[in-house]
């Protein structure tokens, strides 16, 4: 990431992701994308939009609610 000298917001996918880019090591992936704004606007966790995912994103409908909705403006 270094290489990109311009480069303004990472977007992270998926907790391995998280865990190399953000180092959040055995964080569950719920908490850490609850805690985007922690983040914020150097990175952007996000689950990996795998179909594997949908049920995820069904348990957690807050984040199709909050976290796109407020960052989809």
């Amino acid at each position: 990431m270094q290489r990109f000298e311009r480069l303004s917001l990472v977007i992270v996918l998926g907790s391995y992701a998280m865990d190399y880019h953000l180092g959040t090591g055995k964080t569950p992936l719920t908490r850490v994308v609850e805690a985007w704004r922690e983040h914020w606007p150097q990175a952007f966790p996000l689950p990996h939009p795998s179909p594997r995912n949908n049920r995820w994103l069904v348990r957690n409908p807050w984040f199709q609610q909050g976290v796109v909705s407020e960052n989809g403006k």
